[in-house]
């Protein structure tokens, strides 16, 4: 345990606490990492141009941008929730996506925000789910 402790970044480091894992092989899942990567890169996009209509699509009704850590994940949040700064240049740096499925097929994305021209970053992490055969944006929020 120290040794993993030395070596894990706290907050960065998935854990999956499940009765179950089925693990396949990277390449099965190649092409919906792909797509999924594009879909993400479509979003940051969209909220680097400011563009709540396209944003609009890719949200969840049940959205939630929290600032606080996930306690509040279960919470629905009103239409502020596509408040979003008018085009800020955003990128997405130290991208790690996980999908599982029981009962709903879920994405949680772990990323650091980095605004255009700056240093400093914001440590996010998302929630995806699938409904009706396409994925919705359900809890995008600070990390820690």
């Amino acid at each position: 345990m120290a040794y993993l402790m030395r070596l894990l970044e706290p907050r960065r480091t998935p854990v999956v606490i499940a009765d179950e894992v089925k693990w396949v092989k990277p390449d099965t899942l190649s092409v919906d990492k792909r797509e999924f990567r594009d879909l993400l890169s479509k979003w940051a996009e969209a909220r680097s141009q400011g563009n709540q209509a396209l944003l609009q699509t890719m949200y969840s009704t049940a959205l939630e941008t929290g600032d606080e850590p996930l306690e509040r994940a279960g919470k629905i949040q009103a239409p502020a929730r596509l408040a979003v700064p008018q085009r800020l240049q955003i990128d997405l740096e130290d991208v790690s996506i996980f999908r599982w499925t029981r009962g709903a097929e879920v994405t949680v994305v772990n990323y650091s925000e980095v605004p255009a021209g700056e240093t400093r970053w914001t440590s996010k992490r998302q929630y995806w789910t699938k409904e009706n055969g396409r994925w919705l944006l359900f809890f995008d929020g600070k990390v820690g």
